[in-house]
């Protein structure tokens, strides 16, 4: 696993050799060595759980289409909705740097520019974001307000089933908990949770399900850590 500057982003300049010459600009990228030598460039969190689903000749529990839209909806709305909220403020904005640059390996010099300059940047990101995606879009209008709207239409489509795969969590279930759980602990996470007790009880049976969260390292799995995607909502703003 290679460590992402969310700046500088300097780790994927070699990446674009495997790519067809093409700028890889976000995160999460997986290369894969393939038995003949080869190798393959996956990009996009959808693509690459489908090629790794695929590559274990598992399915997805649920209906095929309901989930197929849902994942979709995850990708369109869902992670478009966080993001505008993780960076709503400039002191959420610098809140959620702050998260980035705990986990990675930064200098005292990178911290700081990381956590103010991206801070920054994302703050204005997001508000033409805002525009854009026709996420409280009205002035004055507040991003909870398209959160806790989303959250709702989630936890609605649920219609009393425990997940959206039915007894089991589907993919478009561990779409919505991965944006979450990348949001763990931030303003934005701790509100919607005490807001909609549905999404909360719902985020509960999924952690009981899917365990506790473990980070990724060159050397293995250490558990107890948080796996950093904070970098996938960053990169998703600035294509």
């Amino acid at each position: 696993m290679v460590e992402i500057n969310p700046v500088a982003k300097t780790e994927m300049k070699e990446l674009s050799a495997l790519n067809g010459g093409e700028k890889v600009g976000k995160v999460p990228v997986v290369v894969l060595q393939k038995a003949d030598g080869s190798t393959e460039l996956l990009k996009e969190s959808s693509d690459i759980i489908d090629h790794l689903v695929a590559a274990q000749g598992a399915t997805s529990a649920g209906d095929a289409q309901e989930q197929a839209r849902w994942r979709e909806w995850v990708d369109d709305r869902w992670v478009r909705v966080v993001t505008v909220n993780i960076y709503r403020t400039l002191g959420e904005s610098l809140q959620t740097f702050e998260y980035m640059t705990s986990l990675g390996k930064f200098s005292a010099l990178e911290k700081f520019y990381v956590r103010y300059g991206g801070g920054l940047l994302m703050f204005m990101v997001a508000k033409k974001m805002r525009g854009k995606y026709k996420i409280a879009e009205e002035k004055g209008s507040d991003p909870r307000t398209a959160l806790y709207a989303a959250a709702a239409e989630w936890t609605e489509a649920l219609a009393g089933r425990p997940f959206l795969g039915g007894d089991a969590p589907g993919l478009a279930d561990l779409g919505v908990y991965g944006v979450l759980q990348a949001v763990r602990g931030m303003d934005t996470f701790t509100e919607l949770l005490e807001t909609d007790e549905s999404m909360a009880a719902w985020y509960g049976r999924m952690g009981e399900c899917v365990g506790a969260p473990s980070r990724l390292t060159p050397d293995g799995v250490s558990a107890g850590a948080n796996i950093p995607r904070l970098a996938d909502l960053f990169y998703r703003t600035r294509v």
